[in-house]
């Protein structure tokens, strides 16, 4: 193996978090950066779809229920734009807990929901998941 191969399989999957709960996205920052990732925290709904569109992230986690645009709203936008339309998408929530929104997911390419609160290993389980799906 090349040490250009060794330096790409060591490059940390960047993955945009977006929730306006400063703190719980604190802990998700902290926790996807001790888990290998490289996170960018964006806590104004407003900006995320910019922020994408500038950073391309190879994964997006979104709160559903924020101030100002919701996840569904701002997955809609990023499936407007060629360099955030194919960039997995993951859903959390403490809100909508009993799959009433899955349909409408499930059209905006959400993969998954995450339940608040959840296990960080799911979590992880869920990023690897759809990472894996979106290198296949």
């Amino acid at each position: 193996m090349k040490r250009w191969d060794r330096w790409l399989e060591t490059m940390k999957n960047r993955i945009l978090v977006v929730d306006d709960d400063v703190d719980f996205a604190e802990e998700l920052h902290e926790l996807l950066s001790l888990s290998g990732y490289s996170p960018i925290t964006v806590n104004d709904s407003a900006e995320a779809v910019s922020v994408a569109r500038k950073t391309r992230p190879d994964l997006i986690i979104i709160d559903i229920k924020m101030q100002g645009l919701n996840g569904f709203q701002i997955a809609d936008k990023l499936n407007q734009f060629s360099e955030t339309w194919d960039i997995p998408v993951i859903a959390m929530t403490g809100y909508y807990i009993n799959g009433e929104h899955m349909p409408l997911m499930t059209m905006l390419g959400m993969r998954t929901l995450l339940k608040k609160p959840f296990q960080p290993l799911t979590l992880i389980a869920g990023i690897e998941a759809a990472l894996n799906e979106k290198n296949r």
